[in-house]
């Protein structure tokens, strides 16, 4: 879809080389060189045009384009005021619905829902009953939009006028790894601001840390040190009973809360690109290191199965951990009952997850699917080109707009305590991923994974084996629903 921009631009800008060249030299010969300096000065041209100047300025006549999502203090994705009132990702929320509004001559109408499930059946009852009754849906990706997807109620956005999927607005990731053929029914990226609360991070708490002389945790990440067995080192034998009940548990002190989601830093995905599209990937190399995961979560140094999500980030906050994996909204707006990071009297910082070893290039982030990050359009849009159009260009002002109050000023400058965490944060967030098995989780297959690192004597090939027919049978309807599903 990204060539759609490019030849725009080129053709915009070729035509006017052609007019500032002509169309012949002096002598009425056409040379190499002369062709490849106009194809150069087209080529400078299209990189100066404006990318709004290559949408057509349409007048909708007052069009309401409404906007359904998942959306509350702990989960912004739409402003929480009607005008600006000084907070920086409201009243940019704010300026950028008036800048679309202005430019198409419509009104947006925000509808906010706190809780996903009533998100999602609100956009089933308007399908089932043909009414057009929300433009767009931003909801949870696992939680949502995957049942919207695979029960026929989004758009393949692939037939959707306008929307370069794979441009910096848009989350890259998901066009890549999500779509077959083209076909693609949701997507992420700058118009949801949850997107930029969504990556698993690595946080320590330095008060923790500097108490056992734990330094240069980021230039280990900056050379590419930062691995899982180095983590593992800094965690040995760090746990401790803190009440003298002779048991670990809530009460004391653990080295690591969490440690599930490093399969995500050391690379795992259960899922491999094929030319039919997917297919289980369950070799021996994922196995080795689903296995070592989960023996050193059997630790003492590891963690504890907790049955409250508020519960390990209470433990952070109180200096009960060193380490903690963690979403970012959690550190930015808190959760549920637990204030934002903000509110913790010890200082911190933020890491990308691990890598596996040294031989991995990259620092991999998982997207936090459950988290309402996704965007599509609901199936009984009557105006694609126009839904489109809009939607482009809400996107596009999101990311310059929205962009810079929900990472530079939130993210970054509230969210962070630590000299370097500026340029760890710009490392976590170019490795986000989401992953098709962890948002479709095709036979419950997804599921295994955290029964492995909550029970080291869990046998996940045997226990993967038992329902790899039913998971394979659910991902290749997925592969046929992504093919077949038609735009009505």
């Amino acid at each position: 879809m990204k060539f759609k921009r490019t030849l725009a631009l080129l053709l915009a800008a070729l035509m006017l080389a052609a007019t500032a060249c002509g169309t012949e030299s002096e002598g009425g010969s056409d040379t190499t060189a002369e062709t490849e300096a106009v194809t150069t000065a087209a080529e400078t041209e299209a990189e100066t045009i404006p990318y709004m100047d290559t949408l057509p300025v349409e007048n909708y006549d007052g069009y309401s384009f409404v906007m359904l999502a998942q959306s509350y203090d702990q989960r912004p994705n739409l402003p929480f005021y009607e005008e600006e009132v000084g907070e920086p990702l409201n009243d940019a929320l704010i300026r950028r619905n008036r800048l679309v509004e202005a430019r198409y001559n419509i009104t947006i109408e925000n509808v906010a829902d706190q809780n996903r499930d009533n998100v999602t059946n609100m956009v089933k009852k308007a399908v089932r009953s043909d009414e057009e009754t929300y433009s767009m849906v931003i909801n949870s990706t696992s939680i949502g939009m995957n049942t919207l997807t695979t029960g026929g109620s989004l758009y393949d956005l692939s037939q959707i006028g306008y929307l370069n999927l794979q441009e910096d607005w848009w989350c890259k990731n998901i066009y890549d790894d999500f779509q077959i053929d083209g076909h693609l029914f949701f997507t992420s990226g700058a118009l949801s601001p949850f997107y930029y609360y969504t990556p698993i991070a690595f946080a320590y708490n330095k008060t923790v840390t500097d108490s056992y002389g734990i330094t240069g945790l980021e230039e280990k990440v900056l050379d590419g040190s930062w691995t899982f067995d180095y983590m593992m080192s800094l965690a040995k034998d760090k746990s401790y009973d803190m009440n003298g009940d002779s048991a670990l548990d809530e009460n004391d002190f653990w080295a690591v809360i969490s440690p599930g989601d490093q399969v995500h830093g050391a690379g795992l995905d259960m899922l491999k690109r094929t030319s039919d599209g997917f297919a289980f990937n369950i070799d021996e190399a994922f196995v080795a290191k689903l296995s070592k995961i989960a023996e050193f979560a059997a630790t003492d140094d590891g963690f504890i199965d907790f049955t409250s999500s508020d519960l390990p980030l209470t433990m952070f906050q109180n200096n009960q951990a060193m380490f903690m994996y963690t979403a970012m909204n959690n550190v930015i707006t808190g959760y549920n009952a637990v204030p934002s990071w903000r509110e913790m009297e010890s200082d911190y910082g933020i890491l990308p997850l691990p890598k596996y070893d040294e031989n991995q290039e990259e620092y991999w982030t998982l997207g936090n699917a459950p988290g309402p990050n996704g965007i599509g359009v609901p199936i009984n849009c009557s105006d694609p080109q126009r839904t489109g159009l809009i939607m482009e260009t809400l996107a596009y002002y999101s990311y310059e707009l929205v962009k810079p109050a929900a990472y530079d000023s939130i993210v970054k400058e509230k969210g962070t305590r630590t000299e370097m965490a500026g340029e760890m944060l710009d490392i976590l967030y170019s490795g986000v991923r989401f992953y098709v098995y962890d948002v479709f989780n095709f036979g419950k297959s997804k599921d295994l994974i955290g029964k492995a690192i909550n029970d080291p004597d869990f046998n996940f090939i045997s226990s993967f084996e038992a329902l790899r027919s039913k998971a394979e049978k659910d991902l290749e309807k997925y592969v046929e629903d992504l093919r077949s599903f038609n735009a009505n």
